[in-house]
């Protein structure tokens, strides 16, 4: 089993919603991506949210840079394991 670097997790994640995104956009040829982490030239993957849909991703996390994943690259967010007050130091800055 190879092991992954866990201080890059933050920037890896950033990374597959953008490749995420890539993939699901209408591209007759492929997508391509070259980035730290990711890097391909004519991908497809299927199926494809809805044409002309923008397929939601909420982010979860309990930390405030999963709060500010979530309000950058997602469409909601959930704070997973928190609960309450502690939800307000979470998502406020």
């Amino acid at each position: 089993m190879r092991s992954t670097d866990f201080g890059s997790r933050g920037r890896r994640a950033d990374e597959q919603l953008a490749v995420m995104r890539l993939l699901w956009d209408d591209r007759p040829d492929g997508a391509s991506f070259h980035g730290e982490f990711f890097d391909f030239d004519h991908a497809m993957c299927y199926p494809k949210p809805m044409a002309g849909a923008r397929a939601p991703i909420h982010i979860g996390g309990h930390s405030r840079a999963a709060a500010r994943r979530a309000g950058r690259l997602g469409d909601g967010f959930q704070p997973l394991g928190v609960g309450g007050l502690r939800t307000d130091r979470v998502a406020s800055p």
